[in-house]
């Protein structure tokens, strides 16, 4: 297919020798004509990198591929942030080293770009698929309509992974990157950052339509991570992740704070259109923070003390989910143990 906008896929690996392949071939083999394709290993170990240079190496299809020179582990963000740069395409497609793009995954970005001039990202629908291909949910999400999401958008949604944006479904327009630059490397995945940077320079589609097989396989840096599949593998590995996980989501509002403040310093929008959006951020990053304190075993009173004082001292949670989040947390914490305390009494007579 022939769209009048220039296509890039960002294909991203790490030692995932067991599911590049796939993943690499379903790029190769998209139906966009003049598609090309940046793909850049972070410093794989387990011979990821040489099966795709032993891919490529013969490739004579119609695409133009990029191999991006051997770098020592980055990280995932400093990776993304490595293969977006190297694109020189409008519209940047997301595309992991153990997921599988369906065949017209760069057709569907090219034509809502295309057809939507404000339009700043476009999230699809996935199939989540196990270590093995199996299916396992047939559809992420069960929405059926085409919905643009705009500056009004909730943000607590994207914070849920509701009900579309997720980071192997993403395509992005180039201004993001022009506009904000990098995303901060301190942050452990770049899809909430670029999806929130996204509803403050235009609008969010969400698109039904099934582009991409989500892999999970217990070894995923995003809710991957946390499902049923890792969950059999090794829970304690799959806890220390949810806990870094609530410690990141405060350090992401932080970082989107400082890129609302530099949209309103030059007027890229209005205030009125970012107040509920920048109150939510802090909203979700307090709450987050303080969850955080409940639920990870080397968290300590004291921390749960401060965080919960940051929620009751701010002004942008209102006092409904205040003394909501606050009872919660309290029970969790203080529950667990009057339980130990009321045993070792019962036990001790």
């Amino acid at each position: 297919m022939v769209y009048e906008i220039s296509v890039s896929i960002f294909f991203i690996s790490y030692q995932q020798k067991d599911y590049v392949l796939d993943a690499l071939d379903s790029a190769l083999t998209q139906d966009f004509l003049g598609l090309e394709i940046v793909i850049a290993d972070d410093g794989s170990t387990d011979g990821t990198r040489e099966m795709i240079e032993a891919r490529i190496k013969n490739y004579t299809g119609p695409h133009k591929i990029v191999l991006l020179p051997f770098e020592p582990n980055l990280g995932l963000v400093a990776n993304v942030n490595r293969a977006m740069a190297n694109c020189s395409g409008e519209v940047l497609v997301m595309c992991s080293g153990d997921d599988v793009l369906k065949p017209n995954r760069a057709s569907l970005a090219a034509q809502e770009f295309k057809r939507n001039p404000n339009l700043m990202a476009q999230f699809v629908n996935l199939e989540v698929i196990d270590s093995n291909s199996k299916v396992i949910r047939s559809h992420w999400s069960k929405i059926k309509n085409k919905i643009t999401f705009s500056h009004h958008f909730k943000t607590h949604e994207v914070f849920a992974g509701l009900p579309f944006f997720v980071g192997a479904g993403g395509a992005y327009r180039r201004t993001l990157l022009e506009y904000f630059g990098p995303i901060s490397a301190s942050l452990d995945a770049e899809d909430a950052t670029l999806c929130l940077r996204a509803l403050m320079l235009g609008e969010v589609l969400a698109d039904p339509t099934l582009g991409v097989s989500w892999r999970w396989h217990g070894r995923n840096v995003s809710i991957g991570g946390f499902s049923r599949v890792s969950a059999k593998i090794d829970p304690a590995a799959r806890f220390k992740k949810m806990a870094q996980a609530y410690r990141q989501r405060f350090v992401f509002s932080q970082k989107i704070k400082n890129d609302i403040a530099r949209c309103l310093r030059e007027k890229k929008i209005n205030e009125a259109n970012l107040v509920k959006l920048s109150s939510l951020n802090i909203e979700d990053g307090l709450i987050c923070r303080l969850k955080f304190h409940v639920t990870h075993p080397r968290a300590r009173f004291k921390g749960f003390i401060l965080s919960a004082n940051q929620l009751i001292d701010s002004k942008d949670v209102r006092l409904s989910k205040k003394i909501k989040v606050l009872s919660k947390c309290a029970l969790k914490m203080i529950f667990p143990k009057i339980i130990l305390y009321s045993l070792s009494r019962f036990f001790g007579r």
